[in-house]
Order: structure tokens, then sequence, then C-alpha cells
């Protein structure tokens, strides 16, 4: 049985690729992390709870200002547990690094791996140097020295994680831009449509090996038109499964509100894609033809 032979007992994000408080070893082998000798079995019960409880906990820690000026869509949310896990290893995405502080990590400790003494909770940053591994007795910053002092180590993590994470969003708030201006023109433009093409992206969201075709659809059903695939694009022709949610005027709103007048969906070709495309009504089945033009690509900022 494979197991971390390491110095330290609590290595950074970089020094250990392995699983972390498991009492077996995965088929894949990689090395398992043991804080004890006796581990009870890992199930999806306990990783349910310690998700539902840092759900929570980052919730009440860094609450969004409100009232908010406008909707804030959801990546630029901060601090979201994701509830995917093979070992007792919790990942935090969307960190905020402004308001980070060592008595709110060290609150992370007492507070809610005080209740999962087995876990550890990963701060996700955008490479080894801006990520926060919380143990239940020790805070690793980065790949900092253990033993190097708290707040001197947040002092230098926090401007690199801060600069990673505005280039990783740079894009994303560009095609957010695009949205909120072109969006009151366009719920005029669609008239009495059930749905209209507003615009085509170079780009979805920093990826550029794929244009982002902004359909507005009327009304909640985000479902009620969608392009066929061209013959033989299998997978390389997909849509977001989200959907974007409109009022009346054209403003985004939160997530599946109750009466929403429009909604946009997103469809992603690859990027050097051109040419005819067919969008399929829903409810009656009618075909529309939508042609793909390099001239009628938007282009917005690069990662860089």
């Amino acid at each position: 049985m494979s197991r971390w032979e390491g110095a330290n007992p609590y290595p950074s994000i970089d020094e250990f690729n392995g699983w972390y408080n498991i009492p077996d070893q995965y088929d894949n082998m990689r090395p398992v992390l043991r804080s004890d000798d006796d581990l009870p079995e890992f199930a999806f019960p306990e990783l349910w709870k310690i998700y539902s409880a840092a759900v929570k906990w980052f919730a009440k820690a860094f609450p969004l200002p409100q009232p908010q000026p406008v909707y804030v869509p959801v990546h630029e949310q901060i601090f979201v547990p994701i509830c995917e896990s093979d070992d007792r290893h919790l990942l935090v995405d969307h960190v905020d690094y402004d308001r980070l502080t060592v008595p709110l990590l060290r609150r992370m400790q007492e507070e809610l791996l005080g209740h999962f003494p087995l876990w550890r909770l990963q701060l996700n940053g955008w490479d080894g140097d801006s990520g926060i591994l919380v143990y239940p007795k020790v805070i690793r910053f980065g790949n900092q020295p253990v033993e190097t002092e708290p707040e001197e180590a947040l002092r230098k993590l926090v401007p690199h994680g801060r600069a990673l994470r505005d280039v990783w969003l740079r894009p994303q708030r560009a095609q957010m831009a695009f949205l909120r201006e072109r969006l009151p023109d366009a719920v005029r433009e669609i008239g009495d449509r059930p749905f209209f093409v507003m615009g085509i992206l170079d780009n979805f969201r920093g990826d550029y090996c794929r244009l982002a075709i902004c359909l507005l659809i009327r009304g909640a059903d985000s479902d009620a038109a969608e392009f066929e695939r061209p013959s033989g694009a299998g997978l390389e022709f997909f849509s977001v499964a989200s959907a974007y949610y409109l009022d009346a005027a054209g403003t985004l709103v939160p997530d599946s509100p109750a009466e929403p007048a429009y909604c946009v969906r997103l469809w992603l070709p690859p990027a050097d894609y051109r040419g005819a495309l067919t969008l399929i009504e829903a409810a009656t089945g009618a075909r529309h033809t939508f042609e793909v033009r390099s001239e009628g690509i938007t282009h917005l900022p690069a990662m860089g």
C-alpha cells in the first residue's frame, strides 16, 4: 500500500498529489496522506455533511453586500464549496483574496474543521502559489514554508492570487459587459419572434477554441429553441447547460425568477466554424436557418 512518505505531514498543494485521509488505496495507486492510522470508510453522506456545513459557514462569514446595485452572475460569486470529492479534501472555489484574513482562516479551522477533524480545505487558486490549504492545525499558504508567519505569508500570497484572479475573470467580465450592453436593444429587436440570435462572440469566457452564439429566447424555457448539430459535428458543437434570465427591459436578473420575460442560452461551436446552422422550435418543430459569418463575430478583450 502506497502511503505519503514525505517529512512534512502538512504538505502544500504542489508538494503532494494524492488522496487525503482515506483508509484504503484506490486502483490508480496515487499515494495516500493520513493523519490517523485508524480511519473510517469514506462515503458520500460524510461529504454532503461537510459540504452543507461549508456552504452555510462561508455564506455567513463572507456575505455579499446588501443591497447589491446590480445582479451579480455566478462567475462573480465568492467562496463556493464544491460537492465533489473522492477523499476527505473539500475544494472551495472563487476565492476573494481581498476579504481573506488570518483570523478568518483560524475560524475555518475552529468552526468548520473543528466539527470535521479528518478533513482539510483547499481554497483554490490559479497555481500552487495562490492556493491555501487549511488543515485542522496548520495552514499552508501556497508553497511557502510551513513555518512562515501567517500574516507575512498571507501578505505575500494575496497580490499574486488577486492578479491571477483578475486575469481569469477579465474575459468573463467582458462577456457580461457585452450582454448587459446588448440586451436592452435585443429585447426590442426580437419583436414578436420566439427567439433571436443577438450576437456571436469570438470566445467563451476566455476559451478561444469556441465561439459563443448568444440566443435570446422569449420566456423562461431555455430549451424552447436549439441549434441542430451539423452533420458529423458530434460533441464539437454543444451548449451551456445554464441560462441567463432577463426582465422585460433586458436587465439580467437572478437565476430562475418566477416570471422572467426572456432568457439567453449560449451555444459553443468550434472557433473556425463558418456556414449555415439550423434552429429548431421545440413547440412546433419549425426550422430556421442562421448563417455564421466572420464579419458578424464580436471580438472581446483577450486574457493577457
